[in-house]
This record gives C-alpha cells, sequence and structure tokens, in this order.
C-alpha cells in the first residue's frame, strides 16, 4: 500500500491535501519521487510545503 492510499485510508480528510510524497530531503527542499524540488518550512505550528 503506498503512503497515498495509506493516507486516504487512516487520516481523517479534514483538509485539502497536496499529492506529494517526500522520496529525499536535505535542510529546507525536499524532492518528490518524480524529482521536483520543493522547499519546506514550518509556519505557526504546521508544516508546510511549496513547490518552487
Amino acid at each position: 500500500m503506498t503512503t497515498i492510499e495509506k493516507t486516504q485510508q487512516y487520516v481523517l480528510q479534514t483538509y485539502g491535501r497536496f499529492s506529494l510524497t517526500v522520496a529525499r530531503g536535505e535542510g529546507t527542499k525536499v524532492w518528490d519521487q518524480d524529482g521536483r524540488e520543493s522547499v519546506s518550512y514550518t509556519h505557526l505550528t504546521l508544516p508546510t510545503i511549496y513547490s518552487v
């Protein structure tokens, strides 16, 4: 079962979610399975990921 399938089955779908699975991270940068780079940072108490 993929991470997205597990999230859909076990996590309450209260908020919309990005279809992003982080493959690796380095500092504040993360990469998805397709090699797209994004910037990850925390705003207040919620982790947020923005694509660059």
